[in-house]
């Protein structure tokens, strides 16, 4: 407190001091904390209520502005280190899983921050009101807060604060399976909202889309990659540049009226529904070519956009032409409301769920292809997951897709982590005649193909599916 005495609040578990985390001596006695966590087999934390927070009937929710910290030793009050509270503590706790888990990558979530949190924590959008309002608000605070620097975040699916109906819950759940953050989570006190607590036939549809979201992994696991690297968000808006043209002159004139659609990396164009009851909705589409992502929705052209369904199973998703897509076809299912064109062949075997553990590998990597003029281009990183060992990078190169034409792809291969053992390859828009990977001929189910790692894969026969 303002006379040096420890500064008592009151949180969840009731009465509780307060560290100051504005002290090195204090960070480091905090992060020591996490190896008994560590030990017990915690693999991450979260940091809640530090803002900081303390409850309060009335008046600021947080400590008196008088108190004092030690401020790397010059001193000051908490009106100053109000804002870096969260920031220091996230810091801690990532030094101290560091420690504590020598070769694993830290896993911090928390509810705040300061400018360069991104270093050591992920983030929620906080305790959002359970309605549509609150659900459509979500595409804005995610894409600000990517745009912020702040990459990885989501938000609690079905609202914090009340009791999301099953309409509400799914068609939020259809939103997170795209943001990097995909969790349900709710006030105490609350019903349960577990996905399976769901009445059919929503909870055949939760399934489907939670099957989705691991499908999506390759892709977001890459994209994950590139914001390490490049600081690039997963989700941006819809007036992010293209690759290879340059940004609009006006981001404006494409957001208008847009802000609940948003991009997801360079690929995908993600619609969410924010109203109940609708069936349809209307997507105004950024320049340049985009594919429906479920092959059997074409909708239709209307003034100012593309009028696309949208019934309970789907929302509008788009894939942009010249775009190869890593995704894991082991969580594919041909029969759901979540097939995609070509996952037929898979055959009704990919169905079963089977277990899920934390490892990200895919089951079945694949190589989604959407040619525009005869052409396609991808990338993909992959790793072991934890840790800073061997990297993968991969460039994949289509040409020559054209109607009776002979198509070659190519995939390049940086970096000493393995390739799996047998990949999937589907080619919208085409059925295949025959198909050989360098030189050995191969067996193709209409639009797709498996085989080993290859270089050069040759595509004979495409016709018009």
């Amino acid at each position: 407190g303002p006379g040096g005495e420890p500064e008592i609040g009151v949180v969840w578990p009731g009465r509780a001091a307060f560290p100051d985390f504005t002290d090195p001596a204090a960070r480091r006695w905090w992060a020591e904390q996490y190896r008994m966590l560590v030990g017990s087999g915690v693999g991450g934390v979260w940091h809640d209520m530090n803002e900081p927070t303390s409850i309060s009937l009335f008046g600021d929710p947080t400590l008196p502005l008088a108190t004092r910290h030690h401020f790397e030793g010059r001193g000051a009050d908490h009106a100053e280190a109000h804002n870096v509270y969260g920031l220091l503590m996230n810091g801690a706790g990532y030094s101290g899983l560091e420690r504590a888990r020598p070769g694993s990558r830290p896993f911090v979530l928390s509810r705040s921050g300061w400018a360069g949190n991104q270093r050591w924590a992920w983030n929620w959008t906080g305790d959002v009101e359970t309605s549509w309002e609150g659900l459509r608000q979500q595409v804005a605070t995610v894409v600000g807060l990517g745009l912020s620097g702040i990459a990885f975040a989501g938000s609690d699916i079905g609202g914090f604060s009340g009791v999301p109906d099953p309409e509400l819950y799914l068609r939020w759940l259809q939103l997170s399976v795209f943001f990097g953050l995909c969790r349900t989570h709710s006030v105490v006190g609350a019903p349960s909202r577990e996905p399976w607590r769901f009445p059919e036939p929503y909870r055949g549809v939760v399934a489907s889309w939670i099957r989705l979201r691991y499908r999506l992994l390759p892709y977001l696991y890459s994209l994950a990659r590139q914001a390490h690297e490049e600081g690039a968000p997963l989700v941006r808006p819809r007036w992010w540049p293209a690759p290879g043209r340059p940004p609009a002159t006006d981001p404006s004139s494409e957001w208008e009226d847009a802000d609940d659609t948003f991009l997801v990396g360079d690929a995908l164009l993600v619609a969410p529904v924010t109203a109940p009851g609708a069936t349809t909705r209307l997507v105004r589409l950024p320049s340049g070519p985009w594919r429906t992502w479920w092959g059997h929705d074409r909708g239709g052209s209307v003034a100012g956009g593309v009028e696309a369904q949208a019934p309970i199973g789907r929302i509008p998703v788009f894939a942009r032409g010249g775009t190869i897509l890593p995704l894991d076809d082991g969580w594919a299912e041909p029969d759901g409301p979540c097939a995609l064109e070509g996952d037929a062949s898979l055959g009704s075997s990919s169905g079963a769920l089977g277990p899920v553990d934390a490892d990200h590998a895919p089951r079945l990597l694949a190589f989604h292809c959407w040619p525009e003029n005869g052409a396609a281009s991808g990338w993909a990183v992959d790793d072991a997951g934890d840790g800073d060992g061997p990297v993968r990078r991969d460039r994949l190169v289509l040409s020559g897709a054209h109607t009776g034409g002979s198509a070659v792809l190519r995939w390049e291969r940086r970096g000493d982590f393995p390739a799996p053992g047998r990949v999937r390859v589907v080619v919208h828009g085409f059925t295949l005649g025959s198909a050989a990977a360098d030189g050995a001929v191969l067996s193709v189910q209409g639009a797709s193909l498996e085989c080993a790692p290859f270089d050069e894969l040759r595509l004979e026969g495409l016709n018009p599916a």
